[in-house]
């Protein structure tokens, strides 16, 4: 039988889980804040450490507020709704300070979070599961693959929610069948919604285990839907968490739609990455050109440059951007991006970022923004024999974040500063931009 115990919550650490202490032992606990006493259920026993869940509150920490989503709590896509959004600034600049600290020996102090036009439907993407029939097209329980048939979800474009809605309909009256992890059969096994609210086109991925799709699913949507320029399947039929194969087939309309960032017009196909909060997107970008403090000399080298989302609105203050890009279709986009833009004055390379880091003689700035695992060291140390002036580091995961700047720093380069950005509101991811300089010469 699981213990009972009682605890106040210390801080939230990456993850968004609460930690607190039962004698020396470390509980870990979701859905609790800071200042929180509670009676916590421990379900989970680790040899350094303890995770459970909230029984009782016991006296709640001034942090908390009614979370106004009636699927808080049992649909996992947010774990700090329980906090104001006041709060939610001030744990993420914690999380993100904790991370440095404690894993990059980085002692900067970041500045305040900035924040986007709304806390509330600001994301462009997600990503469904689903199951059926009956059908649910949801997201997933917390810690469970048990898919939750969220009517309404308010961090996202109202859009994406009719759309949602419209294709579970057609689910119901068809013969299609979702796919089963457990008895690897069916078919259906994600629906991918994006949308533009800055122009105003949708697009959506249908991810399948196998090259068929019931048409009663997908014929006609983009009639019935007006904002839908792309409907698209995608064919995964691997044993595996990625929700995304490599099959890909149009349906109806084209294989990509356009979003704006800073001006600038982006096609964005159906497989490449594109930022899930398009305003705070335009803020990421302005804080990279603050770090780069461009005089219209520079060359600069955009890792990870994926459609040119970094790579387009810096290039009309520098005289040259290499953007460095390992996705076919990401790849695709970005050229046809800088043509639509007539931006004359950028090179794209087809490289994983390792090969395109050796074969570079010299940059004055490198701007990175790599995927949640972070940098491999090989490619840490490809930057440190280019030399440049400035690193300018995007990450979303603060503990990869503070591992990659603890050997940026062992390789000649010191932390400048450190802006986190609200990219994510609602839960306790964390965008962050870093400005790093060469000590050797570079700038001071």
């Amino acid at each position: 039988m699981s213990e009972l115990i009682e605890l106040t919550v210390d801080k939230i650490v990456a993850g968004g889980s609460g930690i607190g202490h039962a004698g020396d032992m470390v509980v870990f606990v979701p859905l609790s804040a800071p200042g929180d006493r509670l009676r916590v259920r421990v379900v989970n026993r680790k040899r350094n450490y303890w995770q459970g869940i909230v029984e009782d509150i016991i006296e709640p920490s001034p942090l908390r507020t009614q979370p106004v989503c009636p699927y808080y709590g049992t649909c996992g896509g947010c774990d700090l709704q329980h906090l104001s959004y006041e709060s939610q600034l001030v744990v993420k600049k914690l999380i993100l300070n904790d991370a440095l600290q404690r894993i990059g020996k980085v002692f900067v102090p970041p500045d305040g979070p900035l924040r986007g036009e709304s806390a509330w439907e600001y994301r462009n993407k997600s990503q469904y599961p689903v199951t059926g029939p009956p059908w649910r097209v949801g997201f997933f329980q917390r810690r469970s693959h048990r898919v939750v048939d969220t009517g309404r979800c308010m961090v996202q474009s109202p859009v994406m929610d009719r759309i949602r809605a419209t294709v579970k309909k057609r689910l119901e009256s068809s013969a299609e069948r979702a796919y089963d992890e457990e008895l690897r059969s069916g078919n259906l096994r994600h629906v991918v919604v994006k949308h533009s609210r800055a122009i105003g086109q949708a697009a959506l991925v249908f991810v399948t285990a196998t090259n068929e799709l019931a048409a009663a699913v997908h014929s006609g949507l983009a009639d019935e839907l007006p904002e839908l320029v792309s409907v698209v399947q995608n064919v995964n039929p691997e044993e595996t968490n990625r929700v995304i194969g490599s099959g890909w087939h149009a349906l109806a309309g084209t294989a990509c739609y356009h979003d704006r960032v800073l001006g600038a017009t982006l096609r964005v196909s159906a497989g490449s990455f594109f930022q899930a909060n398009t305003p705070v997107a335009d803020l990421m970008v302005k804080r990279v050109l603050k770090c780069l403090e461009p005089d219209g000399s520079e060359t600069v080298v955009d890792l990870f440059c994926g459609v040119g989302t970094i790579t387009l609105p810096i290039a009309g203050f520098v005289k040259r951007v290499i953007g460095i890009e390992s996705g076919a279709s990401a790849v695709e986009d970005a050229r046809f991006n800088l043509e639509s833009n007539t931006i004359g004055n950028v090179e794209i390379v087809q490289a994983t970022s390792e090969e395109g880091i050796a074969k570079l003689e010299a940059a004055d700035a490198i701007v990175l923004d790599p995927p949640r695992k972070g940098c491999t060291p090989a490619l840490l140390n490809g930057i440190a024999r280019v030399a440049p002036r400035k690193v300018i580091y995007v990450s979303c995961n603060p503990p990869t974040l503070a591992r990659d700047l603890a050997q940026l720093q062992t390789l000649g380069f010191a932390v400048s500063e450190i802006t986190p950005l609200d990219m994510f509101p609602q839960t306790s991811h964390v965008e962050t931009v870093v400005k790093l300089v060469r000590r050797d010469g570079g700038e001071a």
